[in-house]
């Protein structure tokens, strides 16, 4: 039964998520209830996860339109028979597939995991 001036919120979340949230809060001995309301009270917590999740949207939506650009350019190329050699695209796509793993495993790293 809730307390009073308190709400309830229910959620729904996979089992590996449960498990973790579980573990985590028994390690810390605290309550499941108690070890969430911790981590959804801290706004800046909050913010940081609200930036960096619009940081990585913004990176995958950059990505994206790199692919698109190397696509036209690759079409414009192989209807016209000007500018870079197929070969000299496939490098180019492959040097951009190096440069995303490179980003990507930087961003893993920063947000550790």
């Amino acid at each position: 039964m809730p307390m009073a001036g308190r709400e309830s919120i229910y959620l729904r979340v996979d089992p590996k998520l449960k498990d973790f949230l579980v573990a985590s809060a028994s390690v810390n001995r605290k309550t499941l209830n108690t070890f969430c309301v911790d981590i959804l009270s801290d706004r800046r917590k909050i913010k940081t996860l609200i930036a960096i999740e619009k940081s990585n949207h913004e990176i995958a939506n950059l990505f994206s339109k790199m692919g698109v650009n190397i696509n036209q350019l690759a079409r414009h190329c192989n209807s016209t028979g000007e500018a870079a050699t197929p070969e000299q695209l496939l490098q180019i796509l492959e040097e951009a597939k190096a440069m995303q793993k490179e980003i990507l495993t930087a961003f893993a790293k920063k947000e550790g995991g």
